[in-house]
């Protein structure tokens, strides 16, 4: 039993050694590849804003965003990551702030209108901008971003939930990527964050 229990031990072990070498191994071939062929991340847009206005990543005035994907039925998620960033938002000095805008990128067009994501916002930071549109551009934009998204079947209740991933993308006014944090990060650590990836 014992010699059984040890046998068990090391195959554990060397599997755990096995996955780490393979991790790193992948890690060195994507860093080691040309730019241009690594996996990227982020882009520009043209969707709807929350007062019904096309609106583009062109439109940003700050030299940077913040990115979350939700939507405005969701449950947990999408309500605690928006509080986290706006809370994140307000402990910023206003220099800071002015070099940032938080967007709000809808994974439910279906439901998300203008209207519905204007009201959703009024519970968050004022200076969130919601973006809705047609469910084929967002899901372009989605890809772009690397955002899983899976709607649940449909309740008794006419309701359903979309999981989806929810991270928090910091990017320039482009779009392109620069790095990541996430939903439920403590607003102290979504403020460093921020400031970590200000230049």
């Amino acid at each position: 039993m014992l010699c059984k229990v040890i046998n068990l031990v090391k195959m554990r072990y060397i599997s755990l050694i096995l996955i780490t070498v393979i991790v790193f191994s992948i890690y060195i071939y994507q860093h080691n590849k040309p730019v241009d062929e690594r996996v990227t991340l982020g882009g520009g847009f043209t969707l709807v804003n929350q007062n019904g206005d096309s609106f583009s990543n062109n439109d940003i005035v700050t030299p940077y965003m913040l990115v979350f994907f939700g939507f405005t039925n969701c449950h947990m998620v999408c309500p605690t990551g928006m509080y986290n960033i706006s809370e994140a938002l307000d402990s910023l000095s206003l220099n800071e702030l002015n070099e940032i805008t938080p967007v709000f990128i809808t994974l439910d067009p279906a439901r998300d209108n203008p209207e519905v994501v204007k009201d959703f916002l009024t519970s968050f930071h004022d200076k969130f901008v919601g973006l809705t549109g047609d469910a084929e551009v967002l899901k372009a934009v989605e890809k772009q971003y690397g955002v899983f998204t899976q709607k649940e079947d449909v309740d008794a209740d006419n309701d359903y939930q979309v999981n989806h991933s929810a991270y928090i993308y910091f990017t320039d006014n482009d779009g392109n990527y620069i790095s990541h944090s996430f939903y439920n990060a403590s607003k102290e650590d979504i403020r460093r964050f921020i400031e970590t990836n200000l230049k």
